[in-house]
């Protein structure tokens, strides 16, 4: 199961798309804080119903693989950087990309990060957009560190974990996530309320 590996090819089917299961499973890896790797089978199917024109809406196999692409990052929020592999069973086409794609995803989810950079990189996001006040009071965080790896686990030393937004918190997310490489691996942020002497970022 799931639980017994490191990381998890989630296979999807070309010919029908992304599906509740598809999405279930993404859910069940991102909470067991498995890497993961999207494989898309049946890939053979869709290249011949191109050469068919049989394709609506689509002029060659490359814009069609662009938009199923778009689509993924779409339905799969929390894995917007995965990484994604087109294969076909029948034909083998890409199977023998997918260990070493495995290989490095491994190697990347044991990476260690500097603190300095890290809380660098919180605080470019702070400076870049602040967080919305509640009671003319506003989140801040005081020190960024990290905990550990599989999944990459950060603690957040802040003021008060009331005062953060559900949007603020992917924002933040997503800034650690377009700074580091973090492609395929689960991050999970805990927040820990200290006060003002952990701080190392402006007020």
């Amino acid at each position: 199961g799931i639980i017994n590996c490191d990381i998890i090819y989630l296979v999807v089917d070309a010919t029908s798309g992304i599906t509740q299961l598809d999405k279930k499973l993404a859910n069940e890896i991102i909470s067991a804080g498995k890497g993961i790797i999207l494989v898309v089978n049946k890939w053979d199917i869709s290249q011949d119903a191109c050469k068919n024109g049989d394709l609506d809406g689509y002029d060659s196999i490359k814009s069609f693989q662009e938009a199923y692409v778009a689509a993924i990052r779409k339905e799969f929020r929390a894995f917007p950087d995965v990484e994604i592999i087109f294969t076909s069973a029948n034909t083998k086409h890409g199977i023998k990309h997918l260990l070493p794609l495995a290989e490095k995803l491994y190697v990347r989810m044991h990476k260690k990060f500097g603190t300095g950079e890290i809380n660098r990189v919180i605080q470019q996001a702070f400076e870049a957009r602040q967080p919305s006040t509640a009671s003319g009071k506003r989140f801040k965080i005081y020190y960024a560190v990290q905990t550990g790896n599989m999944p990459f686990s950060f603690k957040l030393f802040c003021n008060r974990k009331a005062l953060l937004r559900d949007n603020y918190k992917k924002y933040l997310l997503n800034c650690m996530r377009k700074h580091f490489d973090f492609a395929g691996c689960t991050i999970k942020l805990d927040f820990v309320e200290k006060d003002r002497r952990y701080s190392n970022v402006e007020e």
